[in-house]
């Protein structure tokens, strides 16, 4: 799980890449590049949110061994 893992995180720059490209591309379909934006803002939100928490979860892990022990 960990090496899949790892290999899921090697793709997400240069799938976020050749989203954009989409994205900004005004040659292509309005629709290809509507489906780009699209997912590049799900994508980009689910990861914003996901640092948040390992953001909060880290805090709250520090907080946990500073008082650990103290009542």
């Amino acid at each position: 799980v960990r090496d899949a893992t790892r290999q899921a995180q090697q793709t997400l720059s240069p799938a976020l890449s050749t989203l954009r490209e989409i994205m900004e591309d005004k040659g292509e379909q309005a629709q290809a590049r509507i489906t780009a934006a699209r997912s590049v803002l799900e994508y980009s939100l689910k990861l914003c949110e996901q640092t948040d928490i390992l953001e909060q979860l880290r805090e709250l892990e520090k907080w946990r061994e500073e008082t650990d022990g103290r009542s």
